[in-house]
């Protein structure tokens, strides 16, 4: 497996939404969706996903748990293998260029069902307010400065916001809360 990631900002936003310290490991990871081509994260409240990655360099699916998640601002490359995600300070991968090698454990469990909740949210209905926690949205738009479009939509579900960049829109579904 050698899979190259050029969308660093796109992501660091999926980074941001995977679990940390849950005793569901595969959501203290990231999910590599060869079909779609989507890299996917999600910590129950939110779920985040884009197609960042090239289909042609995924073997096959895989959840990847990552021991540092800090992705340095230098970076313009990633290379993920079946051990270690390095990142490069170029867009063309050298020894010279590489700034950070992070430790990655293929997590051997089976993914929550992404497209079944992005599709669960196609049919819009009315709703007359969704409170949702405003720390979900905070930490991507700290991230988000390459991407100056946000689209929201909601219902009475999940919220969806989709986060337009140049390289590929990110898709954030953010679950509301209780009022």
């Amino acid at each position: 497996m050698k899979i190259k990631i050029s969308n660093i900002t796109a992501f660091r936003m999926i980074l941001a939404c995977k679990a940390k310290g849950d005793v569901r490991r595969y959501l203290n990871a990231f999910f590599i969706d060869a079909i779609q081509g989507n890299v996917v994260a999600t910590d129950g409240h939110r779920l985040a996903f884009a197609p960042i990655a090239d289909k042609e360099d995924i073997d096959e699916s895989c959840i990847i748990e990552i021991k540092d998640s800090s992705i340095p601002l230098k970076t313009k490359i990633i290379e993920i293998t079946e051990s270690h995600l390095t990142c490069f300070s170029d867009v063309i991968a050298t020894a010279d260029s590489r700034i950070k090698v992070i430790p990655i454990s293929i997590v051997d469990a089976k993914y929550p069902g992404y497209l079944k909740a992005v599709k669960s949210q196609a049919k819009f209905k009315a709703a007359k307010s969704i409170t949702v926690n405003h720390d979900y949205i905070y930490d991507l738009t700290k991230i988000s400065k390459q991407y100056p479009t946000l689209k929201f939509r909601g219902n009475d579900g999940a919220v969806q916001i989709q986060f337009h960049g140049e390289l590929a829109d990110v898709n954030v579904l953010v679950m509301p809360m209780r009022n």
